[in-house]
This record gives C-alpha cells, structure tokens and sequence, in this order.
C-alpha cells in the first residue's frame, strides 16, 4: 500500500480487479474477465504473481477472521434463494448497476408483482467498477421517458450536452429553471507527500 491518494501500489491494483470481477459475478479463473478488467493491466507492471492464487487466500483469510467484502452482501441472497419478498421492488440508479447487481435485482424482480426501476444510460460513473448501461437497457420492462427535468438549469444542460455530443443523443427532454455557467482558470495545482 502508498500513503499517497494518487499513487497506485500492487496491493491497490489488486482488490480493484478482485472488486471489478466480484462485481462481475465471476472470479479469476474466468480469464476473459480477467483480460477485460481495465485494472489488470494496470496491476501486470506493479506485480506478477498469481491473481487466481491471491483471491483464494483472500477468500480464505476472510473466512477464518469472519470478514466480507461488499459484493459478498449482494450474492448471499442470491446464493440462498432469498428476496425482500414484497409485492413493490423500486430499484433507483440502475444504469449504474454491475454484473452481480443486475443478477440479484432480476432474481427479485421475477418475484415481485410491480417493479419499477429508474435509471438514465447516459448518466454512468461507475463503468471502472463493472457498471454499465447495458443492464438498464436490457431490462424487459415498459420505458417511460419523464418529458421535464428539474435537475439542472437549462445552462447547464446545454453545456453538458455539448461536451457529450460526440458519445451519445441527449434525450428529448424540456429543462427547467434557469441558472449561471462561467469561465474561470484556476491557479495550478501542486501536490507532494508534504502539501
């Protein structure tokens, strides 16, 4: 491990791509995962041990200190068959959803008589993690563009907009409220292991 926020060490490198497949719903042995982990690469030039070898110590460290890692939270109840067994699943943020999300939240959907879920494709900030659109676009479930937002000022919606025309349509929307978009240069930012 680095004490330094912006420095990546092996040990970084590899709970990113442990995360990044456990979020997959997959693990090491799987080496196309591994191959498309954005992380792998990464971790190749700090360190070249054994990945598969690494996350069955991990596996079992855990287990003989009673630890679990998030991803362990969302497959426990897939791996025991269970569900919040409500008549109502709302699933907010959906486009950010990874792999083993998705795997759980349909394994509930298919138990629950209504479901909505909410989510905007074009929104994603969790793709390094394994999130992806393609969940929420691949959901069989009625779509309903909502024809206002009121999330940002029509200024600002066009300045993004503008920046993001060249990876995707805006969808159709009318913008409320008005607001203020400004130039300002910032001084340049320094940092060391002082500062």
């Amino acid at each position: 491990w680095t004490s330094e926020p912006w420095e990546d060490s092996a040990g970084k490198l590899l709970f990113r791509v442990f995360d990044y497949l456990a979020n997959q719903a997959t693990d090491p042995t799987d080496t196309e995962a591994l191959y498309a982990c954005p992380h792998y690469a990464d971790l190749q030039e700090e360190w070249r041990g054994d990945v598969a070898d690494a996350w069955y110590d991990w596996r079992d460290y855990k287990a003989q200190h009673n630890i679990i890692d998030f991803h362990e939270m969302l497959s426990r109840p897939l791996d025991n068959g269970r569900s919040p067994e409500r008549p109502i699943l709302v699933v907010d943020e959906y486009h950010d959803v990874t792999g083993l999300m998705d795997k759980l939240f349909r394994a509930w959907m298919s138990e629950a008589e209504i479901v909505l879920v909410a989510g905007d494709p074009h929104q994603v900030v969790n793709a390094f993690d394994g999130a992806s659109p393609e969940y929420f676009e691949s959901l069989d479930l009625p779509k309903v563009l909502l024809p206002r937002s009121w999330r940002c000022p029509s200024e600002h919606w066009q300045v993004a907009t503008n920046l993001l025309a060249n990876a995707h349509d805006p969808p159709g929307v009318d913008v409320a409220g008005s607001g203020f978009v400004g130039d300002y240069n910032s001084p340049r930012f320094e940092y060391s292991s002082e500062s």
